[in-house]
């Protein structure tokens, strides 16, 4: 729907001026990973249509984490939302996992999609950055929405990492520690 579309670019574009602005903090609380997915799944309950799965794979014991359900919230949306409009057939996976051993939280999305050439990808996370910059460019979009997950992951003292491989996909995975630490320097 056009609308929705012009909504989510609005809404990006205000973050962005928001985090150029160095305005963005992390608004820290205790949540649960289960109840968080459960929440964003109910969002994608609708009809893909095309030939294309949506997956959700993660355990129901996930310890609560320290972080900041919006911001979270938005970056999953984005790598989402990226993975539906770029991925024609096949599916996409969306799974989390809790790293014991390092204390971190592990979220990724995996899909099925024609994957990024690998010369572009250090540079995807820049503001109004496009794979395809033509005039003719079959998606929409205005390059904000990965450079809106990099600053957000970021902000929640994260890190974000790319695998892809033109033709077969890509995975974008949001690891986040899930210790007190996170709190430092923020509210």
């Amino acid at each position: 729907d056009q609308s929705d579309e012009l909504l989510t670019m609005i809404k990006n574009i205000l973050e962005a001026t928001k985090v150029e602005a160095k305005k963005i903090k992390a608004d820290l609380d205790w949540m649960s990973p289960v109840s968080f997915l459960n929440d964003l799944r109910k969002v994608y309950s609708f009809s893909l249509g095309k030939h294309l799965t949506l997956d959700w794979d993660y355990p129901s014991n996930l310890p609560l984490i320290q972080s900041d359900y919006e911001k979270l919230k938005q970056i999953l949306h984005n790598l989402i939302n990226n993975a539906l409009k770029f991925t024609e057939k096949g599916g996409i996976t969306v799974s989390a996992r809790y790293c014991a051993e390092e204390q971190k939280m592990e979220f990724e999305v995996v899909d099925t999609g024609p994957g990024i050439p690998h010369e572009m990808v250090p540079s995807i996370f820049e503001m109004f950055r496009q794979l395809d910059g033509s005039e003719t460019r079959t998606y929409g979009g205005m390059g904000l929405g990965l450079y809106i997950v990099k600053k957000f992951t970021d902000v929640l003292g994260g890190d974000i990492s790319v695998r892809s491989e033109p033709g077969k996909g890509s995975a974008f995975k949001v690891t986040l520690p899930v210790r007190e630490e996170l709190n430092r320097g923020s509210n």
